[in-house]
Formats: C-alpha cells, structure tokens, sequence
C-alpha cells in the first residue's frame, strides 16, 4: 500500500526523506550519490525533497514504512534530512567515490545534535586494563575541552570513553547501526550496556542517531549496517583516537573506522601500546601501514 500522507506536510516531507534514504542502496537513483543531492540542495539553496524529485522518479512511501515512522515521531524520535541545521556539517562535505556517502537523514533520539567540533574515540572491545584506562582519560580529557565524543557505543574502548566523557560532564554521541530492535518500536537497539547505564544514572547530556529506524530482518544487513555506520563516526567528526585495539582477520569493526576515517581525509591517530601482547602490536603495526599517525 502506498501512504496518503500530504505532500505539502513538514512530517510528510520527512517521512518521504526517510523513506528514499532507507532505499538509496537497493534503487541507485540515476547514478547519483546521497552528497551529490546534498551539496546541490545547499548550493541552490533549495529544500531538499524539491531536490530529489528530480532524481527520484516517485516519492510514493509504503504505508507500513509511513506509520512506523509516525509512531516514532511520536515517541520521541527526530529525523533530521541533511539540509537542517543540526545536520552535522562534517558530515554533509563526506563521501568518497560512488560507494561512500552520508545519509539523506539521520533519527535522533535525546538531545540535539551539538553544533560542536566532535572527536570519534574507537577501538577493541577487549581491552587491557591500560587500554581501558587511556581511553577513560582520553574520553575525559576531550569532553574538559569542549569536545563532542563520537562512539559506537560498543563494549570496551567506546564505553570507557563515554565514562570519562560523563565523568567530565561532556556530552557524548552514540550512533547505532538502527535505533530499534522491533517494528513496533518497544526495544531500541543494544550494543553494549552503556545505553542502560546512561539512562539509568539519570545522566541526559548524550545523543543517540542512526541512518536506519528498525532492525532489519537478516544478519548479513544488520552486518553491514555495523560496518556502515562507521561511515558516519569518522564523517561527523574532526579527528579520529584509537586507544588501544587488537588484529583481527574477521569482524574487525576499527579497520572499517580507519579505513573510512582516511577517506574522509579525517586524521587518524592511534596510541602505541602500552601492553607486551601480541594482537594489540599487530593492531597497532597494521594501521600505521593503513596511513594512522602513532602517538606515544
């Protein structure tokens, strides 16, 4: 079924937004890229959705898509298309290629994406004490200095850099590869425990996004869509910090951070290790070759 929504609606207007972001991947409209239709929308000062009519051949919205969304305006959830002010610029200005580039919108949930430089702090989810540690104090330190801490909100490094970050009372960004788990919106989705302990610490300075809204229904998606979001980490900051990670052959989630880190033409920083193991050296020794900078 298609959605009878008004097109003239600002909600509308979203929900259409949202709709051709989810599927840019599967259609490929006329061989152009998301930040093609971002960087003409903003330099002809013109919305967005009267942009990507010309591309686009229909704006149409299934109506199961539609009345997802609503609920999650609804409950709390923003979407914020790339014309908007609260849209990240380092983010609008990323892409490399025809492969990599930001998304049309982004959902929000918390508070407002802040309009400050935003440093993306990553690495292993299995830390040594010491990489745990440097990333405490490094997600401290950034956050007594006016900094935005981008994460995955992943076990280990990410989460210890949020710990320093609200130690120091820094506001803290989480993106998600979907912020639900369900269609019908009761779970949002969990990659560590650190969303549980946010909110359930009463702490609110923090900010959680994603490009998608629902979880989708197979494993090899939902993977990809842990990769991708890496994408917007590294686009939405000024400077990538890797405390400490591990070599991995598989799964290795900071590779995908580094390797779209450098595309972005973001530096990448990387502290050498402070441990005597072998993964961490090999870690470290393979992102230096990748174009990481070492700091001691």
């Amino acid at each position: 079924m298609r959605s009878m929504i008004r097109l003239g609606s600002e909600i509308g207007e979203l929900i259409r937004l949202a709709y051709v972001s989810e599927n840019w991947e599967k259609r490929k409209y006329k061989n152009v890229t998301t930040r093609d239709v971002i960087k003409e929308s903003l330099h002809s000062k013109s919305k967005l959705i009267n942009v990507l009519s010309k591309y686009v051949k229909s704006l149409e919205v299934d109506d199961n898509f539609a009345k997802i969304v609503l609920k999650a305006i609804r409950q709390g959830v923003a979407i914020i298309p790339a014309d908007d002010d609260e849209y990240p610029n380092q983010l609008r200005e990323y892409g490399h290629g025809k492969k990599v580039y930001p998304p049309l919108v982004l959902y929000r949930l918390g508070k407002p994406i802040p309009n400050k430089p935003m440093v993306a702090v990553v690495g292993t989810r299995d830390p040594s004490n010491e990489g745990r540690r440097l990333a405490y104090e490094l997600g401290k330190e950034l956050a007594n200095n006016g900094y935005v801490i981008v994460t995955g909100f992943a076990p280990g490094i990410d989460s210890e850099a949020v710990h320093g970050a609200v130690e120091a009372s820094g506001h803290v960004v989480g993106v998600l590869p979907c912020l639900y788990e369900d269609r019908n919106l009761t779970r949002l989705m969990r990659t560590s425990e650190i969303l549980d302990e946010l909110v359930g610490s009463g702490y609110d300075n923090f900010t959680i996004i994603s490009e998608h809204l629902v979880k989708a229904n197979n494993k090899k998606t939902v993977n990809s869509w842990f990769a991708s979001r890496n994408r917007i980490i590294s686009g939405m900051s000024v400077l990538v910090v890797i405390p400490e990670t591990r070599y991995k052959k598989n799964g290795w989630g900071t590779r995908y951070q580094v390797e779209y880190g450098i595309k972005a033409g973001r530096e990448v920083l990387i502290m050498e290790p402070r441990v005597n193991d072998n993964d961490v050296r090999r870690g470290f020794e393979y992102f230096i070759r990748e174009g990481a900078k070492p700091v001691s």
